[in-house]
């Protein structure tokens, strides 16, 4: 589900307009994102998934239970994985298991920078695998360089293993490398 456009799954990474490209942070805030909220290097994001991470526990069924981030990000440099431990398993977005409507929106802008080197291999724990592992809003101007992400589930992704509904959107992103699974 959801709409993805301007997406290439080749090996070449987007190519930006200047839409939604914050060169400063100054611009960036200006646009309405938060100044805790600009990720400009690897522990910035990781002081994000521990401090900013929220957690869904499923009321019935705890294998359902997630964490996810909410609000506007935005990158203001490139992230290379192989220097970030505990990304897990991490939504952006949330939802309400009772009604399945949505209650918490994430917005990621990559800003035309690049992720690199993430690595999953994971063929238990989630439904779902990605760099997010459901998208509940949108992800924009994003490149995803030399992903290796192995799962035995149901959904998989470079960028996502699930879009949350047609309201969710991927724009001007990019991915490479190797995704498989056998759910």
């Amino acid at each position: 589900e959801g709409v993805v456009s301007n997406a290439s799954p080749t090996n070449n990474a987007v190519t930006f307009d200047d839409t939604h490209i914050y060169k400063t942070d100054a611009e960036a805030i200006a646009a309405g994102y938060s100044a805790d909220h600009l990720i400009h290097n690897e522990s910035e994001l990781q002081n994000i998934i521990n401090t900013q991470t929220q957690h869904y526990e499923h009321p019935w069924d705890p294998s359902m239970s997630f964490d996810y981030l909410e609000g506007k990000y935005c990158l203001m440099g490139d992230i290379d994985f192989s220097k970030i431990s505990g990304w897990g398993n991490t939504a952006l977005g949330a939802f309400d298991e009772d009604m399945w409507s949505t209650v918490a929106t994430g917005d990621f802008n990559g800003n035309g920078y690049t992720i690199s080197n993430l690595t999953i291999n994971d063929s238990v724990n989630s439904d779902m695998h990605g760099l997010f592992y459901q998208v509940v809003g949108s992800v924009e101007n994003l490149n995803i360089e030399n992903v290796n992400i192995v799962s035995n589930n149901r959904y998989i992704g470079a960028l996502a293993g699930k879009m949350y509904n047609s309201s969710s959107t991927i724009t001007n992103c990019s991915s490479s490398g190797s995704v498989s699974g056998n759910g």
